[in-house]
């Protein structure tokens, strides 16, 4: 064999372990699924396609028991399926949940009778799912409502998350994602504030730029504290003066009506007797007069 075709079949071969590799290569891309659990890039997850993820979400530092809480979490089932028989909500004994939403998660639970001291060690709420196609997804969370024992809303707390790759532990303590597109989608907004770093307004460290995110209606607000209550505080204050407004208006007409009519009543019975008396006096003079 001549040299010039032993370097042309080495060119060959090499060529088609190049372009082998290559192939090997975007297909282990196309199983890779990047999961974000938290703003911060360096906290994301990859896992295959086949694999079983598991997500929890954990409240710590609170200052009081738990008497009601009503929260989601969010996936997009393109990317995750999700085990439902693998929810759990280990702080919260006998809540109840639906996991036949689409692409999210919500369950409620209220006890006043034996309120719950939240801690590390049970999470709010946890599920399972498997991988079924790799791109880049999130998982995330958002807490409607979650009532202390003396009846207001939580203002001590810090919120995690952990993730967990066919059971191994991969991330822990980390602060999770809040959903508000969806959660602005589903209105789910109630009187709890959830903030991006995932702690409360009386232990946050970052007291000069606690960010919150507050979802109402009809748009998203992403604003510093003070002025996201404010601005709730306004809200709930104007829709409960408009309704109790036209409630009002309701009433006095309704009182106006009545009186008109009863006023209508007695004008008219005023009226009948009036001429029952007239016709009597009248039948009275015609048989006097006939009598005479």
């Amino acid at each position: 064999m001549s040299k010039k075709i032993k370097n042309m079949l080495s060119i060959l071969f090499a060529a088609v372990l190049t372009v082998s590799a290559f192939c090997v290569s975007v297909n282990a891309a196309d199983d890779d699924l990047t999961i974000n659990i938290s703003s911060d890039e360096k906290d994301a997850v990859t896992a295959k396609v086949g694999d079983t993820v598991k997500y929890a979400v954990y409240m710590t530092d609170t200052k009081e028991e738990v008497i009601g809480v009503a929260m989601s979490f969010f996936y997009n089932d393109e990317y995750l399926k999700m085990d439902a028989d693998s929810i759990k909500c280990e702080s919260f004994n006998n809540s109840v949940g639906n996991p036949n939403l689409k692409n999210y998660y919500t369950f409620t639970w209220t006890d006043v009778q034996n309120p719950v001291k939240l801690n590390g060690d049970k999470a709010l709420v946890s599920a399972e799912f498997k991988v079924t196609k790799g791109g880049k997804t999130d998982l995330s969370y958002f807490i409607s409502d979650m009532y202390g024992d003396d009846m207001t809303y939580l203002k001590s707390y810090k919120i995690t998350c952990k993730l967990w790759v066919n059971g191994e532990e991969v991330k822990k303590d980390v602060v999770p994602i809040v959903n508000d597109d969806t959660a602005n989608k589903e209105k789910i907004q109630g009187d709890f504030v959830n903030y991006v770093d995932g702690m409360g307004e009386d232990n946050s460290p970052n007291k000069n730029d606690h960010k919150s995110v507050v979802v109402e209606k009809k748009y998203i607000s992403t604003q510093q504290n003070t002025q996201v209550v404010d601005v709730t505080k306004v809200v709930e204050s104007s829709t409960g003066n408009n309704s109790g407004s036209t409630t009002t208006i309701i009433i006095i007409v309704a009182i106006v009506v009545v009186l008109l009519a009863a006023g209508a009543i007695i004008f008219v019975k005023k009226r009948d007797e009036k001429n029952g008396k007239t016709a009597g006096n009248n039948s009275e003079k015609d048989a006097t007069k006939e009598d005479k």
